[in-house]
């Protein structure tokens, strides 16, 4: 089992190709070569992303506005391998985690109607998607129980 765990928290926007160029790579890369393992993706962004000419400055502004559709979008695409035998591209799961740093602690927001709420996203997107395969809720639960799955039957318990 393997799990990559990266963040983006400016810049988000312009690194979007970058970004899913390697995500899908990586997925692809290891499935092809090892097409029984068991792979996780915990990706988080901010709400809002930094500004990082401010950052330049030592200034904390939160005022980067992105396409969380786009990426939300994205993230289901490369989502549930179901098997070995699917394409090698997907992860088995992948948690989008979207953290708000304007709020004190930070917070997680999971949820489309939260989104929508603060207008991140399109009425008609929270209507048409979910992010049930997005969550965090059992991100690790779901890893576990695939790796025992795959790999029952050679003795690892």
């Amino acid at each position: 089992m393997a799990i990559n765990v990266r963040s983006q928290l400016s810049s988000i926007e312009k690194n979007y190709d970058t970004l899913f160029e390697r995500i899908f790579a990586e997925a692809l890369n290891l499935h092809n070569r090892f097409p029984y393992m068991v792979l996780g993706y915990l990706y988080l962004l901010p709400k809002v992303g930094y500004n990082s000419d401010a950052a330049k400055e030592n200034q904390i502004v939160l005022s980067e506005r992105y396409s969380l559709e786009k990426y939300i979008l994205s993230f289901l695409s490369i989502a549930k391998r179901t098997s070995p035998s699917d394409v090698p591209w997907r992860y088995e799961k992948v948690c989008l985690l979207i953290v708000d740093f304007e709020s004190d602690p930070p917070e997680v927001m999971d949820s489309l109607q939260v989104f929508r709420g603060e207008g991140l996203i399109s009425e008609k997107f929270a209507r048409l998607y979910t992010l049930e395969d997005l969550t965090m809720k059992d991100f690790f639960d779901v890893l576990y129980k695939l790796m025992m799955e795959r790999y029952y039957l050679l003795g690892f318990r």
